[in-house]
């Protein structure tokens, strides 16, 4: 049985007779498929720093190998040292969906003319999410994260319900959701763990229990361009949810 194969079937006796999977081994195995076909195709993916030193660079998948990942970096991406056991948060789009993950850096490769082959760890598993334009990070009751909404005449402190580059969407208490125009301007004040932004908003959406807003300045006409600010907030906030959700992988 191949390396592949160890993480497709688990074999209960000698008649090759296969029981079920665990949960953790059709995560893993999920994982393996997913980056197998990123590798065959070259498909880009984001790289971000884990750790209290943000970064963040374009990469592309390049090979899988028994246990890593080599992935191929521009030269002149890596404006930042990348050290061996150096954690790393990796988000890519595949079939609609938005794929994250965290891995460490297990090293680097000889460089080429097209650029850096750096290898890392194959994780244990994968999250999927539903695709936005840009993607959307939960935000749990948990996490200490301020949300101060101001529209000039009326000042409001919603809950934060998820985060993107390009907007989010906020809460309020039920029966008690202020009627906002849709169209309506202002600016919002979101802050977590040290990390601020303040940015102009507009209220694109309304659902049950508040509204989906739209950051005004995060477009530069068809590419996204947020403020440093912004993505160094919403990197801290995708740290703190991959964490979260491996903590309660690990308690299953």
């Amino acid at each position: 049985m191949g390396f592949f194969d160890r993480f497709k079937r688990v074999e209960a006796d000698s008649s090759t007779e296969a029981t079920t999977l665990t949960p953790l081994q059709k995560a893993r195995a999920d994982a393996i498929d997913w980056l197998a076909h990123c590798c065959r195709r070259d498909v880009e993916v984001v790289v971000s720093s884990a750790a209290e030193v943000a970064f963040q660079f374009n990469a592309t998948f390049f090979k899988l190998e028994e246990d890593i990942v080599r992935l191929r970096i521009p030269t002149e991406a890596l404006v930042h040292p990348l050290e061996p056991f150096t954690l790393l948060v990796l988000t890519y789009p595949l079939a609609e969906k938005m794929h994250t993950f965290t891995a460490s850096i297990r090293g680097r490769c000889e460089d080429d003319e097209e650029g850096v082959l750096l290898l890392i760890d194959i994780p244990s598993s994968i999250h999927v999410c539903e695709a936005a334009r840009s993607f959307r990070i939960p935000i749990s009751e948990t996490m200490e994260f301020e949300t101060l909404l101001d529209l000039g005449q009326e000042n409001h402190r919603p809950a934060a319900r998820d985060l993107s580059q390009t907007g989010m969407r906020i809460e309020f208490p039920i029966g008690h959701v202020p009627e906002i125009p849709l169209g309506t301007e202002g600016s919002v004040h979101l802050k977590l763990e040290g990390r601020e932004a303040t940015l102009r908003i507009c209220f694109r959406r309304r659902h049950s229990y508040g509204y989906g807003l739209y950051f005004m300045d995060c477009m530069d006409e068809t590419v996204i361009r947020p403020s440093e600010e912004l993505r160094d907030l919403t990197a801290l906030l995708e740290r703190l949810w991959i964490q979260e959700r491996s903590e309660e992988e690990n308690f299953l």
